[in-house]
């Protein structure tokens, strides 16, 4: 068992100030911090960091004494463990006021608590010349044990009114043995032990711990990140320096010394009670369960406690609260935040790097850097100045329920939020709000009304800081949403795949929502397909993914990748998720909604591309038409060229409207540029066709039928683009002004052929 520099009290919160004496022998000596002075040297040892006696003489007495001047407006507690029956001939005494270091002399002056005697009690005693006279005489049989532990604590006030107190389990539970008024002494220079002790069983069995002397402790409430956690040991193997022992650190940052007495650490599941011990400003000090503690007891100031959590080595919410359940710090922390592929693997403790910013999370934690693997006890490896200067953003939106919102943030929050920071269009009266959890990034927002199916709403935030004080971004304030309602076969279809991906590349699918619905994509899947069974199942999200009507949503593995490849693809509709496997030349997909139906399938295979192209790595798989089956294959044709050779995340270069309008149209815009005149420095040659699959070669000629320029040869064309002429030759020289011809010729491969024909006009 080990505690800290001083004691607790009674209340939760503590403040010291001036204190003469303080020990909780963690530094292993009694030379340092304070000097302890003992009768005969050898007679005190610390052991397991806490004091021991150390003589082995029937019917002796000794003591061990340290400077002290505490006399007045005063207060005095210690931790003592006596492994036997006190007895007239087995007692300790402990010295609040000495005047002189010889507690045997026959002149001493001073104050003592004896504990045991005939009774077996703590009682309060005053000593003149020698001669004690009992102040508070304590309650019979305390110590009537064969190990005692006990807690005790005396107080003097500005009017001498003197307090005695215990707790016979060595807690902070103080049952008080009485007051006196005395005020025969008010100037003291020592503060010591006296052991009495008779035969060889009671030799070395007096241990004392947590000793403090000096100001009243006052009460002090606590704020939120006055105690901050500083160092997360949760993965101790592969070991590399420090002890093969699970532990968390925290920090004092306040101005304030705080009793950590009935304080909890948890990670939800597991729930540690601290016991006393007071954490003085700016101290860090290792919370780890008993067995642990004793290990890291030489590396800096150590509390061990009972029911300590198994920290879990990928992560989870770590939580410190006030006796009264207050939550004062929270870390949810996972192994991204090493920033070290190899040091993630174990062996190295997670580091906060500025405690001055106690609400950054990931931004603000490392992985250590000593060669160690760890700073426990101390001030971290890496520790610098890190602020937070930018506001929070609000990351999603989700409807949990017809009457319920859930909010997500991409940081901690200041505590205090109320509903008028939160504005609905349409208007919906919001009745409540409250964070999801410790983790403070989540919002639940309960409505007064319920919302309405198919109708799409807006949220802005407004008035929220984040932890660090600073106001959401104007940028980031606002979110859309909907209720989400179930999917019916049909409603979400496959709409692209991409099956054989360059060098280098990646495998895609899309899909697309062809209803009026929003629907939510949690826990769907996508599979492939053999004798009518989905097989391989990879579930898309755990979380809630809406997708409106009409919306895409590009799945692959690497959306970066995706990305490169295709540029003209669209970030905000790709979903970074595992996919089934896709064989290059034949395979299969499925679509499955999170109740195991069957949404859609396809199986292809590698002569679904267009017969023209002589390699179809990296083209995709677009379907023509969302009315008509999957499963027809001519439903499918290559992505055009002049779409990149796919198109991720929006609409199919092949896609068919149902309702096309002018049809068989080629536009030449403007008709006459001027290459030297800006903003009509180009013209754009628009096409529009009803069918899809025409391959173009496009020429532009002169008036003469010479071709000066080649824009397109055995392009692969959707149903409508534009090809662009900027009035240059094929060598790079610029095309004199006059008139000139666009030759736009389309063929399909079952031999339909067409050919137009349009004027353009260079100006200057």
């Amino acid at each position: 068992m080990k505690k800290i520099f001083i004691i607790l009290h009674t209340l939760f919160y503590a403040s010291v100030c001036g204190a003469q004496v303080s020990d909780d022998f963690s530094d292993g000596n009694l030379t340092n911090n304070p000097e302890w002075i003992p009768d005969m040297p050898g007679n005190w040892v610390v052991e397991n960091g806490q004091l021991r006696s150390n003589v082995s003489v029937a019917n002796s007495a000794f003591y061990i004494t340290t400077p002290s001047a505490k006399a007045t407006e005063a207060q005095w507690e210690f931790w003592t463990n006596l492994q036997f029956n006190t007895s007239s001939a087995n007692y300790a005494d402990v010295f609040l006021m000495a005047d002189q270091a010889n507690l045997l002399s026959a002149t001493l002056n001073g104050y003592f608590v004896r504990i045991g005697g005939t009774p077996d009690e703590i009682s309060l005693y005053k000593i003149v010349n020698g001669i004690a006279t009992i102040l508070i005489n304590g309650t019979d049989g305390v110590t009537n044990s064969s190990n005692n532990t006990v807690r005790i604590k005396v107080i003097r006030d500005a009017d001498n009114n003197w307090t005695l107190q215990h707790d016979a389990t060595g807690g902070t539970h103080y049952f008080e043995e009485g007051t006196v008024v005395d005020n025969t002494f008010t100037a003291s220079s020592y503060f010591g032990i006296r052991i009495q002790q008779s035969a060889s069983g009671f030799f070395n069995r007096h241990f004392f711990d947590d000793i403090y002397a000096g100001e009243i402790i006052q009460p002090i409430p606590v704020s939120y990140k006055d105690v901050i956690l500083t160092e997360i040991f949760a993965d101790p193997s592969p070991q590399v320096g420090l002890p093969d022992a699970e532990f968390v650190e925290i920090y004092n940052r306040s101005t304030n010394s705080i009793n950590l007495a009935g304080w909890k650490f948890t990670d939800g599941s597991s729930t540690a009670t601290l016991t006393s011990r007071i954490l003085l400003p700016g101290q860090y000090l290792i919370l780890a369960s008993n067995t642990s503690a004793a290990l890291y007891s030489s590396f800096g100031n150590t509390l061990g406690a009972s029911n300590f959590p198994t920290l879990n080595n990928a992560g989870e919410a770590l939580m410190l609260r006030a006796p009264d359940n207050t939550l004062i710090d929270s870390v949810n922390f996972n192994t991204t935040w090493y920033r070290d592929e190899d040091k993630k693997e174990g062996g190295w403790t997670l580091e906060l790097i500025d405690v001055n910013n106690p609400c950054g999370e990931e931004d603000n934690w490392t992985a250590n850097e000593t060669l160690q693997g760890g700073t426990p006890g101390y001030v971290n490896s890496v520790n610098t100045n890190k602020p937070d200067v930018t506001g929070p953003q609000l990351v999603s939106v989700t409807v949990t329920g017809t009457q319920e919102l859930l909010l997500t943030f991409n940081e901690k929050l200041e505590k205090q939020i109320s509903k008028t920071d939160f504005e609905t269009e349409p208007a919906v009266e919001i009745e409540s709000v409250l964070f999801t959890s410790a983790s403070l990034r989540q919002v639940k927002l309960n409505l007064a009304g319920q919302l309405q199916s198919r109708k799409l709403y807006m949220i802005k935030v407004v008035h929220v800081r984040d932890c660090a004080g600073n106001s959401i971004q104007e940028m980031h304030n606002q979110k859309t949403f909907a209720l989400s309602e179930a999917a019916e076969p049909g409603d979400v279809l496959l709409n692209e795949i991409l099956f054989n991906p360059r060098p280098g590349g990646v495998d895609f699918v899309e899909i697309v929502n062809t209803s009026d619905k929003y629907i939510n994509l949690k826990n769907w899947g996508l599979g492939n397909y053999e004798n009518e069974i989905v097989l391989n199942t990879r579930i898309l999200s755990t979380q809630d993914i809406v997708l409106s009507p009409g919306a895409f949503l590009a799945i692959t593995p690497d959306g970066v990748i995706l990305k490169n490849h295709y540029p003209l693809g669209i970030e905000s509709n790709f979903l970074i998720a595992t996919i089934p496997a896709m064989n290059d030349d034949a395979g299969s997909i499925a679509l499955i909604s999170d109740t195991g139906i069957k949404q859609d399938h396809l199986m292809y295979n590698d002569d679904f591309h267009t017969p023209i192209l002589k390699d179809t790595e990296g083209i995709s798989l677009e379907r023509i038409s969302t009315a008509e089956m999957a499963a027809n294959r001519s439903n499918w044709r290559s992505a055009s060229s002049a779409a990149g050779f796919a198109t991720p995340g929006f609409i199919n270069s092949n896609s068919k409207p149902h309702a096309m309008g002018d049809e068989e149209k080629i536009t030449i815009d403007p008709e006459i540029f001027s290459p030297d005149r800006p903003g009509q420095d180009f013209a754009q040659i628009r096409y529009k066709f009803e069918q899809t699959g025409w391959v173009a070669n496009i020429k532009i000629a002169d008036q003469q039928g010479r071709v000066i320029k080649t824009l397109a040869n055995n392009e692969t064309l959707g149903h409508e683009g534009f090809f662009r002429w900027d009035g240059d030759r094929e060598d790079g020289t610029w095309a004199r002004m006059g008139y000139y011809f666009v030759w736009f010729e389309v063929f399909q491969l079952d031999g339909q052929v067409k050919t137009f024909r349009k004027r353009v006009v260079i100006a200057r």
